[in-house]
């Protein structure tokens, strides 16, 4: 049997133990002590340097924008704290002092006294993690020109941490504004990146899969916006799951809380659930492969669920549209397309539907706040093969986005009624779900499938 050793450290990892001393994590994952003047920053231990040096103070704000109310598109650029950025100051390209920009946006970092041209200071859209032995979430700069890519086309050895410097000398104290012509987009997918790693440890009581946001003036990526389960290393620190965010002057889709909720959505479930498998092109008011409508019906209740907030609106191809999942209904009229009792359990169906479902059960008195998540994260929903019986298939879609040349795979993948389980299996009543899934064919009146 595998016996947890105390004495383990993650590989990279510094910290403070006392004012005179500090201690690192070597390859071996073993603690190796040494002295210095130390100061615990968010990156870990930092030795103070051989130098003079003096607080650099100041605030640091950046450009964003909000729908207008109507939802009609976006409103006017708007400056706002660029907090959670980190701050690292820099001596003739070593490390001086690190810090959080605070969510008023002020930030200090001590810097060398009196600066000159070999001093900087370097905001990055980074968070640190575990005495700074790993990257919890960042975004990324892919380093490729205006266009269209596939998403396997970033490349580690050019791709870098957004980041913004400040080439001193200069005064402290002012403000500073990370300006759209700067690029500010990052900070804006940045903050929403760290807003959910943060609500996710409180409602699973453990960290998330570590993520990298892709995004870059002029890039386009051939998914438009996703997510990707799959490993990237970027300057020796892995991630285990990547998004990708479209950029042209045209959308401006960057800016949508709601479509980076939902994308984060995907993230949770790769995190704390299991990803049915199927993906891919998409489109509203079509009904979907059940594995699919599952993973993006979840993505999108996840997003409103995080904003407090029913309507889920974007902009795509020059069209600013929205869907309200309370009301159930795209712009305001068109319903969505809802399931038939008499299409059994697999059937396709419309992703907005499921999430508008998914919205009510949240929101009814007799299921507790947080046990979607937890339902999300429990056995029935991690353990295969699925109840419900359900198996991945690969397709194609037409250009109505219909699936066509389906196979079967018969890889067990969970489902919808999967879920309904897992939250009965849990405690939920099943007159709590009767109707916001109906005319969806659940059998309520009979037991759930559990794990034994």
């Amino acid at each position: 049997a595998c016996v947890p050793r105390d004495d383990f450290c993650l590989p990279g990892a510094s910290e403070c133990t006392s004012e005179t001393s500090y201690r690192t994590c070597s390859t071996n994952g073993t603690w190796s002590e040494s002295t210095c003047s130390c100061s615990q920053s968010p990156i870990g231990a930092i030795c103070a340097p051989a130098f003079a040096t003096a607080p650099f103070t100041g605030t640091l704000t950046y450009d964003r924008r909000r729908p207008r109310t109507d939802l009609s598109d976006w409103g006017p650029v708007e400056q706002v704290p660029a907090s959670g950025l980190l701050a690292v100051s820099y001596h003739d390209g070593e490390i001086v002092d690190a810090a959080t920009v605070e969510e008023d946006g002020s930030f200090s970092v001590r810097m060398r006294t009196p600066a000159t041209s070999l001093d900087s200071l370097r905001f990055l859209a980074v968070r640190p993690e575990m005495l700074g032995g790993r990257i919890a979430f960042a975004v990324g700069d892919p380093d490729l020109p205006a266009g269209t890519f596939d998403i396997d086309e970033v490349r580690s050895w050019s791709a870098t941490y957004w980041s913004w410097r400040i080439q001193m000398p200069q005064e402290s104290g002012r403000g500073w504004n990370i300006a759209e012509s700067n690029w500010s987009a990052p900070v804006f997918l940045f903050q929403w990146a760290e807003a959910v790693w943060e609500l996710s440890k409180v409602q699973q009581g453990r960290r998330g899969r570590p993520l990298i946001v892709w995004n870059a003036d002029g890039v386009e990526w051939s998914c438009g916006a996703c997510m990707w389960s799959s490993s990237f290393t970027l300057s020796s620190s892995r991630f285990d799951v990547q998004i990708f965010v479209s950029s042209t002057d045209e959308d401006r889709s960057y800016y949508g809380a709601p479509m980076m909720g939902h994308e984060l959505g995907h993230w949770a479930m790769a995190s704390f659930g299991t990803l049915p498998g199927e993906g891919g092109r998409h489109c509203l008011g079509v009904a979907a492969l059940p594995g699919l409508a599952w993973a993006e019906g979840w993505a999108t209740w996840y997003s409103s669920s995080i904003r407090g907030d029913p309507r889920y609106w974007d902009k795509q191809g020059g069209t600013f549209f929205w869907a309200d999942l309370e009301a159930r209904r795209i712009l305001g009229f068109e319903p969505f397309l809802a399931p038939t009792a008499a299409g059994g359990l697999h059937q396709r169906m419309d992703e907005l539907w499921l999430a508008a479902a998914l919205w009510d059960i949240s929101h009814s008195a007799a299921v507790p706040p947080n046990q979607l998540h937890a339902a999300l994260a429990s056995r029935r929903m991690n353990e295969p093969p699925f109840g419900r019986g359900y198996t991945k298939k690969l397709y194609d879609v037409d250009a109505r986005c219909v699936p066509i040349n389906v196979t079967d795979t018969g890889e067990s993948a969970p489902i919808f009624p999967d879920f309904l389980d897992a939250l009965r299996c849990d405690g939920v009543r099943a007159d709590a779900l009767s109707d916001p899934i109906a005319p969806y064919p659940y059998p309520t009146a009979q037991p759930p499938i559990c794990p034994p």
